[in-house]
């Protein structure tokens, strides 16, 4: 009974390494999606205007774009190496917010779009933000892999422009800690898009975009070392986990053989017994 207890035990212990290798092919299979940039921020605060410029959506064609609310559910696009998704307003619905916390959760990088005109961060972006600060298993990942994207619509002064920049990065680090690091740069998505249209490079050099693009590209290549790394480990891991499947088969196996051989020896010292017990009668 004792032998067979750990037979079932040294089972048990297969079983879970085979769950364990099927959750490193569902790793390698996430690492082998395309990166997802995902775009999040309140109604109105230019979401989808400034995909539009990173795609190059000139007339605002692939995201819509308008002063109703528009994007009520997520719509991904694919453009070069990259998925680019636009997510509803986070002041809309409670189910927007859900809907957009889902997505937060599946992307690579977020871009958290912020209308400079209305001064630091409202309340609704606030609350998201502790929202994830109080869920997330690690806060932090999710400022390292978020880029707050101020988009200048007023042509706010650069006096102005420190201002807002100062007091958001005050809130956030009020909410994440003293010590959060926050990547932020204010853009003019609707600058880039009359450069590209009119070919005046300069209004698309002081858009931003492209710097903005380059910040993207970079958390991008990051990720890829990243990748690469974990590829590496998980081939590592899955040589190891063959060699420590094997060695447990081989010593189910020898429980199995010595298992075999007690009960044998059992039944003959019973056989043996009786016998002894026939005679003395």
């Amino acid at each position: 009974m004792y032998i067979s207890s750990i037979s079932q035990y040294m089972n048990n212990r297969l079983d879970l390494f085979e769950e364990l290798i099927e959750y490193l092919q569902s790793g390698i299979y996430e690492l082998n999606k395309l990166y997802n940039v995902t775009c999040i921020g309140i109604y109105n605060h230019g979401k989808s205007t400034l995909l539009n410029a990173l795609v190059n959506s000139l007339d605002d064609s692939i995201f819509a774009t308008s002063d109703k609310r528009e994007t009520t559910e997520s719509k991904a696009y694919q453009y070069g190496d990259i998925l680019w998704t636009d997510t509803p307003g986070l002041n809309a619905t409670k189910g927007d917010d859900n809907v957009t916390m889902k997505e937060v959760r599946k992307s690579h990088l977020n871009l958290f779009a912020h209308n400079l005109s209305t001064g630091g961060l409202n309340q609704q972006e606030r609350k998201f933000l502790q929202e994830i600060a109080r869920i997330w298993d690690n806060p932090k990942q999710f400022l390292d892999n978020t880029i707050f994207v101020l988009n200048n619509f007023g042509g706010q002064d650069e006096n102005a422009i420190k201002d807002v920049e100062r007091e958001i990065t005050s809130q956030i680090q009020t909410i994440f800690g003293a010590e959060a690091k926050v990547d932020m740069l204010v853009v003019s998505a609707k600058n880039y898009q009359k450069g590209k249209q009119d070919n005046k490079q300069m209004l698309i050099k002081q858009s931003n975009i492209k710097q903005l693009y380059t910040m993207i590209q970079g958390k991008k290549e990051q990720f890829s070392k990243d990748d690469i790394m974990s590829r590496r480990l998980m081939k590592k891991l899955d040589i190891e986990i063959d060699k420590r499947k094997k060695e447990l088969e081989e010593c189910e196996s020898d429980i199995k053989k010595i298992d075999r051989e007690l009960i044998n020896e059992i039944s003959k010292a019973n056989n043996k017994i009786k016998s002894y017990r026939q005679g003395e009668i």
